[in-house]
């Protein structure tokens, strides 16, 4: 049996023989024909996706509808026209002959089965090497109501207690964080750090893929010194991220954005520093905010 994809008007014909009339058979061959425009339609740098800078990745079914959502525009303004596909038998019978949505078909099947995982997850390295190279390193006051006053100018007065250094207004006591992120955009719970967050929190973790014991570590510290990847991808996928990191580094061998994390990690206001406990860390945040308001005055 054999297919013919022709277009009207005439630019783009392909023909190829199929075991079945199924259409997974007939958008398998469509793929292996146009690898090279849909490669360009999904990973080009005009595509939109690629040029925002994201470095949480909860919501990979949002990515990955605007990445082939813009991939079919695109595809549809660059090859325009009509596209049909005629299925001939063996005997040279006319199977169907029919209008064909070429590639609506396509993506539609690329959808379907791992290739997804491939390009979401290629998409989703590239957002991140933008958020790593875009952002920077904030600090501020948060107040309950979730208010961070990041003017050190409108910070009260530090007081002690105990062993602490407190910051208070009308409102209660304010907690010192800082984080990394893009300027402008509220800040992202694992590239934060303060007392408060679910970072400081001791949790299981396997050191590797491999392993079959997991140890106890803060979520911090795992972030920021992750034992087996450079960066903490459970962490950037909300621990729900499995099967993008199994076809993204286990099964196509992609690249982590090593330099820029390890440049982000160096430039934070303090010290990061893997032999640190969680008091350790926090007491080097609070001394960043004492010296920083202290300098004002």
């Amino acid at each position: 049996m054999k297919f013919s994809i022709y277009s009207d008007p005439p630019g783009i014909e392909l023909e190829d023989e199929i075991e079945w009339d199924e259409d997974s058979d007939i958008a398998r061959c469509i793929e292996a024909h146009f690898g090279d425009e849909l490669y360009e339609a999904l990973r080009g740098a005009h595509n939109p996706v690629l040029q925002r800078g994201r470095g949480f990745f909860w919501n990979t079914d949002e990515i990955e509808s605007e990445l082939y959502s813009y991939a079919k525009a695109y595809l549809d303004r660059h090859y325009g026209g009509k596209f049909f596909v005629k299925v001939v038998d063996d005997d040279g019978t006319v199977v169907s002959d029919e209008e064909l949505d070429l590639w609506g078909k396509v993506i539609a099947y690329r959808r379907d089965y791992e290739q997804s995982h491939v390009d979401v997850g290629a998409a989703i390295i590239v957002m991140l090497e933008n958020f790593l190279r875009g952002g920077v390193w904030q600090f501020g006051l948060r107040r309950k109501d979730g208010t961070i006053l990041t003017d050190p100018s409108q910070w009260p007065e530090l007081s002690s207690s105990a062993d602490r250094v407190i910051w208070q207004d009308r409102s209660g006591p304010l907690e010192p964080m800082i984080w990394f992120g893009l300027q402008d955009e509220p800040p992202i719970e694992c590239w934060t750090l303060d007392r408060s967050t679910a970072q400081s929190q001791r949790s299981l973790y396997y050191p590797s893929p491999y392993a079959t014991e997991a140890r106890p570590v803060e979520r911090w510290h795992n972030f920021w010194f992750c034992s087996f990847w450079t960066l903490d991808w459970n962490g950037l996928f909300g621990d729900q991220g499995n099967p993008y990191i199994t076809w993204m580094f286990a099964e196509c061998g992609m690249d982590e954005p090593v330099d820029e994390f390890h440049a982000v990690r160096s430039s934070c206001p303090i010290e990061l520093d893997e032999q640190d406990t969680s008091e350790e860390l926090f007491r080097k945040i609070e001394d960043l905010f004492v010296k920083t308001q202290r300098g004002l005055r």
